[in-house]
């Protein structure tokens, strides 16, 4: 079977050779076929064992290496490629792509970044080069080749695409401090990839003046969604980052992610998803200021009735708990949350409209958002505007983030992302709390009190989803739960302890101890 090391889940085949070559340390001659065949089956597969992220050297690229100072080669000439990834035509001495206001219904921050099919290292499908700079002592960011400035705004919002390998040469020019006070590196914030070798390994750094290589294959599963990218050198994460290095990075989504709809609805469907709002919300922490895509305020045109993605993606260095709140004003709006952290809801969008969400410092959300009227829009970040929605008049197209009738469909998901209300539990793996709530429980549907016990049958939801073109919601069967208390049921609400569970008695006198001791 495959022996795949670039990826978060090895391989069972892999994982039993490695074991058997660790059995056979103290037998070199019956070790030495086991790695002859391991070695000859990874290089069939381009991957190196010695880096899981790539066969790439994982250290820096010393400034006069032309891998630091060539030029990216040309991009396909202003075509997307099969799986939809957009290729900007371009060379390095021409001026970066910028966004502006529209691309292809597509509205955000200034640049996009720009990926390269030429001059690349071989196995990689794309390569492009990233710069971290510097202004003043406390000011950083990052920018294409080729901008001159080192603001905010200048970081460009990166798209990749499944099942693509991808590599990225950082370009350190920090010239605010050094020695060690100038090296950086990049994480990639919540994507699913290798986290070592040339990957997204955080303890590998970059000196001012070098380069540093990453590579980032995503796999053919990876479910699309909005992340962000910012720098992780300990010690100096915070400096960077409050200083304005990072920026929005999307993973397009899975061909099959509309399987579940009509031809029809995956039309409509799509047509609101290429409706793209990119909003980076930045919480600076000083006197209350907060910026949008780099700027005071971020400026959107949208369409009377219209549909729209609404990407967003909060950035507090603390990382403490903000509201993003829209506020319609008098126009009559719907905002639906359809993704949390770059993961779709199970169900989408969510049924209830909602104008609040709660973020952290390195949340993102996507809403599917509709206003009519003539006013603007506003959407506040830590209570100061982030951002404003410009109703225009115009025609409407049929973009819509439902499924016909109204109806909520469901996301394709990859294995590693299971809704684990479908999945079957053992007995050993059965939550069982050891406090509950006297009176009868909100999540039963009905209860009996008697002589302390109470029983009651509550709602648990089916592995059984409606088939495409059907109206139905996920069916609920009943279940029964028992619990035991020590006294007869007192004030409803109040909290009790309860004498008897289903947990063993061992488990259960474990479990009290770590209680007490906390």
């Amino acid at each position: 079977g495959p022996c795949v090391l670039n990826r978060i889940n090895v391989h069972r085949p892999c994982v039993a050779a490695m074991a058997a070559a660790s059995k056979a340390a103290s037998a070199p001659l019956m070790l030495l076929p086991l790695l002859l065949l391991l070695s000859v089956h990874l290089r069939a597969l381009g991957v190196d064992a010695a880096t899981p992220g790539g066969s790439e050297a994982t250290t820096p690229i010393v400034a006069s290496s032309p891998s630091c100072t060539a030029a990216p080669g040309t991009m396909a000439e202003g075509t997307a490629d099969d799986s939809g990834l957009i290729q900007v035509a371009g060379h390095l001495e021409q001026e970066p792509f910028r966004m502006g206001g529209s691309h292809g219904g597509l509205q955000g921050p200034k640049y996009l970044f720009r990926w390269y099919k030429q001059n690349c290292d071989p196995g990689y499908d794309f390569c492009g080069w990233l710069e971290f700079c510097s202004k003043g002592e406390d000011k950083f960011g990052y920018r294409l080749p080729g901008v001159t400035t080192c603001e905010i705004e200048d970081a460009p919002v990166i798209r990749m695409a499944p099942g693509r390998r991808y590599l990225l040469i950082l370009r350190n020019l920090n010239e605010a401090a050094n020695g060690t006070d100038s090296e950086t590196n990049i994480h990639t914030h919540g994507l699913h990839i290798v986290g070592d070798g040339n990957g997204d390994d955080m303890t590998r750094f970059v000196q001012s003046g070098n380069c540093l290589k990453y590579n980032w294959t995503i796999g053919a599963d990876h479910m699309g969604g909005t992340f962000w990218y910012h720098p992780h050198r300990h010690t100096l994460t915070n400096l960077q980052l409050s200083g304005g290095a990072f920026g929005m990075m999307i993973i397009e989504e899975q061909k099959d992610l509309l399987r579940e709809l009509t031809r029809r609805e995956q039309r409509k469907v799509s047509a609101w998803l290429d409706n793209e709002l990119l909003l980076v919300a930045f919480d600076t922490g000083v006197g209350g200021e907060v910026l949008g895509n780099g700027k005071p305020q971020a400026h959107f045109s949208i369409v009377n009735q219209e549909w729209y993605r609404l990407r967003v993606a909060a950035v507090r260095p603390r990382a403490l708990t903000r509201n993003l709140v829209i506020h319609p004003s008098g126009n009559d709006c719907l905002a639906h949350a359809v993704a949390y952290d770059g993961v779709w809801r199970f169900a989408v969008p969510r049924f209830a409209s909602k104008f609040e969400y709660p973020l952290t410092g390195a949340s993102r959300i996507d809403l599917a958002i509709k206003c009519s009227g003539a006013e603007a829009v506003n959407i506040t970040f830590a209570g100061d505007t982030v951002a404003v929605l410009h109703v225009e008049q115009g025609q409407a197209t049929k973009a819509t983030p439902f499924a016909s009738g109204n109806r909520q469909w469901y996301p394709a998901r990859p294995d590693y992302l299971p809704d684990l209300q479908t999945l079957p539990a053992s007995k050993a793996n059965k939550f069982t709390s050891l406090w509950r709530v006297s009176g009868r429980s909100p999540a039963c549907s009905s209860s009996t009190t008697k002589r302390g016990k109470r029983t009651c049958r509550s709602g648990r939801s089916s592995s059984t989803r409606p088939r495409s073109g059907s109206s139905s919601r996920p069916r609920s069967t009943p279940s029964t739960c028992t619990s035991t208390t020590s006294r007869s049921s007192g004030t409803a609400g109040r909290t009790t302890k309860s004498a008897s569970t289903t947990i063993p008695s061992r488990r259960l006198r474990l479990a009290r101890t770590a209680l007490s001791a906390s």
